[in-house]
């Protein structure tokens, strides 16, 4: 159960990533709308990838479920780092400032 919560958790942080970023660099009002979408295209598309890239595997240990423990990881941080960029420096801000 806690190796499947980097993947629940990854999840949630791109979910986030593509709500902040399109509200603060898109000016989106319901951005949750199309983050949902997001989530769900990522969601399906990782059963999708080639089993040397698969971010989904059958097996529960040994180094195919680490492997896949550290993409979702990679994942995480990704979806961490553009939610801290779009919460610190929003384009909007500049944009508004200028004008």
């Amino acid at each position: 159960m806690l190796a499947l919560g980097v993947e629940a958790v990854a999840l949630a942080a791109l979910g986030l990533a593509v709500a902040t970023g399109l509200r603060a660099w898109r000016d989106q009002h319901t951005p949750a709308h199309l983050s949902v979408v997001a989530v769900t295209a990522l969601a399906f598309l990782s059963s999708a990838l080639p089993r040397s890239y698969a971010l989904l595997q059958g097996q529960t240990w040994g180094p195919p479920w680490q492997a896949a423990q550290l993409r979702w990881l990679a994942l995480l941080l990704v979806g961490v780092g553009v939610v801290a960029l779009a919460l610190r420096d929003p384009l909007t801000r500049r944009r508004r400032s200028a004008g």
